[in-house]
């Protein structure tokens, strides 16, 4: 999840506690507060509907502004490759 010539939109970290959690950081940048909290949902609901909380990791993303017009699935794919990625390091 990089964008070209940009720094990383993602953090992956061991959990502190019994599960993991997810931080969705989108700035005004990305859109109006209607875009914003849209993003978060989706994120969210991926999040915990997937079970990705008993990965064992606390997530941080953030939210570039080209991710607001991409469909659920692909946000979906997107933050499972991540994780998954992460977990066979």
């Amino acid at each position: 999840m990089y964008a070209q010539n940009s720094t990383p939109n993602h953090a992956i970290y061991p959990k502190t506690k019994e599960f993991g959690r997810i931080l969705i950081i989108a700035n005004r940048k990305v859109g109006k507060a209607v875009q914003r909290n849209k993003i978060r949902r989706q994120l969210k609901s991926i999040f915990y509907e997937r079970k990705l909380y008993d990965q064992g990791y606390d997530c941080i993303v953030i939210v570039k502004k080209e991710a607001v017009g991409l469909p659920f699935e692909v946000l979906e794919e997107l933050l499972c490759t991540v994780l998954e990625r992460k977990n066979q390091v």
